[in-house]
């Protein structure tokens, strides 16, 4: 009986040795066998900016007061990749211009900046912009007292965005 239980008691052992099934067939190995399977996804770098179609001043006086109309430009949505964000710049002749040749400047204020149209054309970064909801606001400004012609006045404000990481 001790002979019976010896060999059943090897049996067992050695079936206790042989690996269960594994997701990946390693052949025979006499070390210990060892992978990784890797787990992936991917977050694609989105944002929405929203910028004002136009700035109205309205009528204009030459004797008007100095006006100022605030621009918004709103962030949101936005997923970017750590330590990264969106750079603001603009470019400008900053004057309005009607269509027999009169000319009035404005200006476009954010904190201590101020672009104008003396200086000419920019092309300057004003503001990084990080997080979702980012709001900022800069002033367009015109002074009345320099218009020097009737007419309607129009100008540009082009404005870029830039992706940096």
């Amino acid at each position: 009986m001790k002979k019976i239980l010896a060999v059943l008691l090897v049996l067992a052992m050695t079936m206790a040795a042989v690996p269960g099934a594994l997701a990946e067939d390693y052949g025979h190995s006499t070390g210990p066998v060892t992978d990784v399977c890797p787990v992936n996804a991917k977050v694609a770098i989105t944002y929405t900016i929203s910028i004002p179609s136009s700035i109205e001043f309205g009528n204009l006086k030459k004797t008007d007061a100095p006006k100022s109309i605030p621009l918004t430009i709103t962030v949101s949505d936005v997923m970017v990749e750590k330590n990264a964000g969106l750079k603001l710049s603009f470019n400008s002749t900053f004057k309005m211009t009607t269509t027999k040749g009169g000319e009035l400047p404005f200006t476009l204020t954010y904190g201590s900046y101020t672009a104008s149209s003396p200086m000419g054309p920019y092309s300057v970064p004003f503001t990084t912009i990080a997080a979702a909801g980012n709001t900022v606001t800069a002033m367009v400004n015109v002074t009345p007292s320099l218009i020097n012609y009737a007419g309607d006045y129009n100008g540009t404000l082009n404005f870029g965005f830039e992706y940096y990481s």
